[in-house]
């Protein structure tokens, strides 16, 4: 099983190229789930969901949340969770998507995120990843024979106090920094012209997640940044990196 997690940017720059060689790497990677962050219009998703052929799309309606899963197992339930912690830098709500996906070999619990992003507002992610914390428990006390999976766009780096704590209460495994210990594993990164002319400048960080439970963490196969470098043509996907998990069956 292959989990793809990746802030897509919505549709700023040059959209059309971005989603041409989005497309192109999805093909390539192959995951069974991709997590999308920042695909705030449905009809791409649609669009996305058709060319790559994937038969199933979680997609709620508030668009606002930009939180999509795109999947070839398919869903038995989803919510869409509205956060009560607003960034003072901010004037949108932030959001959870909680899927689950099963066929009859795999069962997931999925939720997908995106927590508040300026550098300073450190305290803001750290409530809503308590926040995010208690909407997991909600769900897991439902059934306890599924596998977890939390991923997305934290805005936060492996040593952060957001990071630190969530990863402690929540018991989850940080895939990539399970096989790579040490590695920088930036996923917001200056090679990227589009992080590079950002505004304001923010520096190289890993910041992009995918997180498991221990029961499937073990059969952890491998984790890999993507969309690190361009197509053909030089376009990035996005100005993000994302990250790929692979679990053994």
């Amino acid at each position: 099983m292959r989990i793809l997690t990746l802030n897509t940017w919505h549709n700023n720059g040059p959209w059309l190229q971005r989603r041409d060689a989005l497309m192109q790497g999805i093909v390539r990677y192959a995951p069974d789930i991709l997590l999308f962050q920042e695909l705030f219009d449905a009809g791409w998703s649609k669009e996305l969901q058709a060319r790559l052929g994937y038969p199933h799309l979680v997609l709620t309606e508030c668009a606002h949340s930009g939180l999509v899963v795109l999947s070839k197992l398919p869903p038995h339930g989803d919510q869409l969770y509205r956060m009560n912690t607003k960034s003072p830098f901010e004037n949108y709500w932030r959001y959870a998507l909680w899927a689950e996906l099963s066929d009859r070999v795999h069962r997931v619990k999925i939720f997908n995120t995106h927590l508040s992003w300026e550098l300073e507002d450190c305290a803001t992610r750290e409530a809503q990843v308590r926040e995010l914390l208690s909407f997991i428990g909600n769900h897991l006390k439902r059934s306890e024979d599924a596998f977890t999976i939390v991923a997305g766009d934290f805005n936060s780096t492996p040593d952060s106090a957001a990071m630190t704590w969530f990863l402690g209460q929540s018991a989850l495994i940080d895939t990539y920094g399970t096989l790579h210990p040490g590695a920088a594993g930036f996923t917001w990164n200056s090679r990227n012209l589009f992080a590079q002319n950002h505004g304001p400048v923010l520096p190289d960080r890993r910041i992009d997640y995918i997180l498991a439970d221990a029961s499937l963490a073990k059969n952890l196969k491998r984790c890999e940044i993507v969309f690190d470098t361009p197509d053909a043509l030089g376009m990035f996907a996005s100005d993000h990196f994302g990250v790929l998990a692979e679990f053994d069956e």
